[in-house]
């Protein structure tokens, strides 16, 4: 799954192409647009990353198959969109939606190729990334990826608008509509959030010329994400 941050940048990059809120309905599409990784930054098990998600994650509908087979539903937004169908105008479950398409964007397209690049120091005998077996594919993918994650944060630092991560924090969640979402969690995870932001330019990028997926592919998926969410999903279903 993309990192929170990842989630917040492209709620932000929504905004400043498409969207209007006043500051009350702007929080509360940032925070939608976050809340589904509450369960993965406390670092709760996969059945509570699978529910907040609205599908299987990746890794258990992985080990069930035994193999990648990344352009399947293992995120489908289309049960979360049923179940909120008349509540698509609330800020909160469009930043939710705006999460749940990102996420099936970035394993269909990011993790994908990502692995097909790799496949070589994945297992030597890959030919192709739906032919790796869930053991050796996942270990590389996950021992390696978090690193870049953490470097993302580092260098996401100069699009931060840490006034609005301030503000999340504040956010009631007693007024979180998702259900799955336990609001305790959430509200740990916001002042989690807004900790990291507050000293995430500290952080050594030293590493940042060894990432697995470089800024400006990150930049560009941030970028056609918000784009690409309007186009298709908002516009179908307002």
């Amino acid at each position: 799954m993309a990192a929170i941050l990842t989630h917040y940048l492209i709620a932000e990059k929504y905004l400043e192409k498409f969207k209007s809120f006043d500051e009350e309905d702007m929080i509360a599409f940032f925070v939608g647009a976050v809340a589904a990784d509450t369960p993965n930054s406390l670092g709760k098990g996969f059945d509570e990353r699978e529910a907040s998600h609205f599908g299987s994650s990746p890794s258990m509908s992985l080990l069930e198959k035994g193999k990648f087979n990344l352009d399947g539903d293992v995120l489908d937004y289309n049960s979360f969109i049923e179940k909120y169908k008349n509540q698509l105008d609330d800020p909160f479950i469009e930043g939710y939606l705006l999460h749940l398409y990102t996420d099936k964007k970035w394993f269909k397209e990011i993790i994908t190729e990502l692995l097909n690049n790799h496949a070589n120091e994945i297992n030597e005998e890959a030919k192709n990334v739906y032919d790796l077996s869930f053991k050796d594919a996942i270990m590389w993918y996950t021992k390696n990826l978090y690193q870049t994650y953490n470097t993302h944060d580092s260098l996401f630092r100069p699009y931060i608008n840490l006034e609005h991560i301030k503000k999340m924090s504040d956010y009631d969640v007693q007024k979180c509509p998702v259900d799955i979402i336990n609001k305790y969690d959430l509200k740990r995870m916001l002042d989690d959030l807004k900790a990291k932001c507050e000293v995430i330019d500290t952080v050594d990028v030293s590493s940042k010329d060894e990432m697995l997926i470089s800024l400006d592919i990150m930049l560009s998926f941030i970028d056609a994400c918000a784009i690409e969410m309007h186009d298709s999903y908002f516009n179908s279903y307002k």
